[in-house]
């Protein structure tokens, strides 16, 4: 591997723990920025190894919509490290994706690697 490609995306969206230490959570919001690494090898003959825009155009499909309920959308509990864990297995799909960062405020994120 010669190069890690980075892409960041911030995106603000609500959510509640069904069973936050023993009863269920208020429905709240947080803003999330998701850092993206993945994977990159040779360059082709242009000079690049992945086009930005494939990255960014697939990653930006699975993003929830902007203030989106993310009990509604997704069959897990929504834990900052059961979301991270969906975006890795999503992009790992299509990318060698080498870890997911994720972001629920400016403070406090899970990095979510295998």
């Amino acid at each position: 591997m010669a190069f890690i490609i980075k892409y960041k995306k911030e995106f603000r969206a609500k959510h509640a723990l069904p069973s936050y230490k023993g009863k269920p959570e208020e429905l709240h919001e947080h803003k999330y920025t998701l850092i993206v690494s993945i994977a990159a090898g040779e360059r082709n003959e242009e000079g690049y190894t992945i086009d930005f825009m494939e990255i960014k155009k697939f990653i930006d499909k699975i993003i929830p919509d902007e203030g989106e309920n993310l009990n509604e959308r997704f069959p897990f509990p929504t834990s900052t490290e059961n979301i991270a864990e969906y975006f890795y297995e999503s992009i790992r799909e299509v990318f060698d994706v080498i870890e997911v960062e994720l972001w629920q405020d400016d403070n406090l994120c899970v990095i979510y690697r295998k």
